[in-house]
């Protein structure tokens, strides 16, 4: 079995969203920061019939326990789902970003390079979610991984027709186990090194 390392959010101001709205569609902004609540969400819905939305889960972990020498095999996001809406049949998608939790770092547009890009079909409504990544290639060994998560767009951009979204647990949760980085790795075989310090010798003819 691979080694594996799980890191949970270690901090309060490590997990937030960004929450935007608008009576029309697409939504522009400006988006609201939402943070120190029990929970945390991405969505790209129709609330209400009249109110659109588009909402940005921004978390991040400090993976620099992660070794030097391993090479990541996988890696999943563990999620503790509270409540979940899916009408449009959409996808979480997540990207490597430098958040630093103002409401710049929202953005209603999908990901050029997405490291999650997985069916909302395959999100249970409550319980844990295991969500994996499709590039492990956004994981920082060495200090922290940064994530914004969203919901894609439908086929064309068209609005949404009704919620499309899930929450998860924040750390602040008191009840339900904060959002957790689980990676799965393998240690590169590293030759020894070569001796330093020494004095060849001739031998005598």
């Amino acid at each position: 079995m691979s080694p594996q390392v799980t890191i949970p959010i270690a901090a309060n101001a490590d997990d937030l969203y960004l929450d935007a709205a608008s009576a029309t569609y697409p939504v522009a902004g400006p988006a609201t920061v939402v943070g120190g609540t029990q929970e945390c969400q991405p969505g790209r819905s129709l609330e209400g019939g009249t109110s659109y939305k588009v909402r940005n889960a921004l978390v991040r972990f400090d993976s620099s326990a992660i070794p030097d020498n391993a090479t990541i095999d996988s890696a999943n996001l563990l999620l503790q789902i509270i409540n979940y809406a899916s009408t449009n049949a959409l996808n979480l998608i997540a990207e490597s970003y430098a958040w630093t939790g103002v409401a710049a770092d929202w953005t209603a547009n999908e990901f050029a390079s997405p490291c999650i890009n997985y069916a909302m079909s395959n999100i249970p409504g409550s319980g844990l979610a295991t969500v994996p990544f499709s590039s492990v290639s956004v994981i920082n060994k060495t200090g922290i991984t940064s994530l914004r998560m969203s919901i894609s767009k439908r086929a064309s951009d068209a609005a949404p027709t009704d919620e499309n979204y899930f929450n998860f647990a924040s750390l602040e949760n008191t009840t339900l186990a904060e959002a957790k980085l689980e990676v799965n790795y393998t240690l590169d075989a590293t030759p020894p090194a070569a001796p330093t310090g020494l004095t060849a010798v001739k031998s005598a003819a």
